[in-house]
């Protein structure tokens, strides 16, 4: 009588510990998807393979009862709960797996940034490191420094468009969007991923690299600003070990006076030279 107790116990314990699981993946789910929309499809995939598992317990309840000795089934009802709880349970599994598997796929999937120098010609020298610049001589500065050196674009524009101004066809272009458009596009809240993805480019070849990061205020505005501010500063010592400039440009009326006296502190500014 003791083991038979001791079995509904645990049954109702992990039907209990299923449905928690399940109502805590609901409750979080906005929460997540917004911060991870490219992982929205994989979320509700094994969210609902929970649920159908928790629906498989549920039809077990019955067999784990009989088992006890509480209720009586006859054998073609025991075949019949089984038969249906196995056929859930295989669905939930399976969805479970699938999203899992795209979930782990997303997030190691490499978007290879190759360096190309397009524009050959006489370099213009500026030393490595990070520089904010004035939006309004962004483009001017990126068509000057571009010449002899391997670019790598990331803008709140289009690359089509991008490339189309700037009369360029092999240069690699990011679009910073939290659109779900395949390679090519990075999500603003993956700060980390933006990173590895720069730092991977830097690291490539032996050739002199320039990086154009335009919606630096829409990076703020999705992360906040300490965090974009050590993105930045992580940024700055890759772009120094590598011979790397990077061109930032950033709106002073999109800060307020303490973070911009950190950016005056930590970068370069070019527009005080001009002065």
């Amino acid at each position: 009588m003791v083991v038979n107790i001791t079995h509904i116990v645990l049954a109702g314990i992990v039907l209990i510990t299923l449905l928690t699981v399940t109502l805590l993946s609901l409750y979080y789910r906005h929460q997540f998807i917004s911060h991870y929309p490219q992982f929205s499809r994989s979320y509700d995939l094994m969210l609902l393979g929970l649920f159908l598992a928790v629906l498989t317990k549920t039809l077990f309840l019955p067999l784990d009862l009989n088992n006890a000795g509480f209720i009586h089934l006859e054998q073609n009802e025991k075949n019949l709960v089984g038969t249906i709880g196995n056929f859930f349970l295989l669905i939930g599994l399976s969805l479970m797996i699938f999203g899992w598997i795209s979930m782990i796929s997303s997030i190691t999937k490499k978007y290879e940034l190759v360096p190309v120098v397009e524009i050959e010609g006489e370099l213009e020298e500026m030393s490595p490191g990070v520089y904010i610049i004035p939006p309004s001589s962004g483009l001017t500065l990126l068509s000057k420094l571009i010449t002899g050196r391997a670019p790598l674009i990331i803008t709140r524009t289009m690359p089509e468009n991008v490339r189309k101004i700037l009369n360029l066809e092999e240069v690699p272009v990011l679009w910073l969007t939290t659109a779900e458009c395949g390679d090519g596009c990075v999500n603003p809240r993956r700060l980390e991923y933006l990173l590895h993805t720069l730092v991977t480019f830097m690291k490539r070849k032996e050739t002199l690299k320039l990086i154009y990061l335009d919606g630096l205020e829409y990076l703020i505005l999705e992360n906040g600003f300490i965090p974009v501010y050590k993105f930045l500063s992580t940024l700055k010592d890759y772009a120094l070990i590598n011979n790397t400039v990077i061109l930032v440009p950033v709106e002073k009326a999109s800060l307020n006076e303490r973070e911009w006296n950190l950016f005056r502190r930590e970068f370069e500014f070019l527009q005080e030279k001009a002065e």
